[in-house]
């Protein structure tokens, strides 16, 4: 969740083999230009869009929760 809050960089893979990608804040899709699969009617290569799952927790501690209802107080 943090992650998609601040942003981040992952390594996706690709058909050229693994890329770091640049995850901006706020995103939950990333299109990276040229890098899917090979168009053989136009020549060039496809697109391919990276997509970010977001891990929420079962249970938050007591801290985690003080955390949250402050970023809700914020209008997060």
């Amino acid at each position: 969740m943090t992650d998609v809050l601040l942003g981040t960089t992952v390594e996706v893979s690709s058909i050229d083999g693994p890329k770091r990608v640049k995850i901006p804040p706020g995103h939950l899709k990333v299109r990276l230009r040229g890098l899917g699969a090979p168009d053989v009617d136009k020549g060039g290569s496809g697109d391919l869009y990276v997509e970010v799952k977001i891990d929420l927790p079962g249970k938050l501690t007591e801290t985690q929760k003080q955390i949250v209802e402050t970023l809700k107080k914020e209008g997060l």
